[in-house]
């Protein structure tokens, strides 16, 4: 499996969370768990789903 550069491998990645708290007024803990709660669906989108059931293989 290839190595993905995901934004929080970013040397700067709680700067820029930061930054986009700054921006849009709300705590950088909420940027953050934002952030994590993407990053996991983005995760379980990429399981293969069986053919014949439509679910997940794990």
């Amino acid at each position: 499996m290839a190595h993905k550069d995901y934004l929080h491998n970013h040397k700067e990645f709680l700067d820029l969370i930061r930054i986009l708290a700054n921006e849009i007024g709300v705590d950088p803990s909420l940027v953050e768990k934002d952030y994590w709660i993407m990053h996991t669906l983005y995760g379980l989108m990429s399981i293969p789903t069986n053919p014949a059931t439509h679910s997940k293989v794990i």
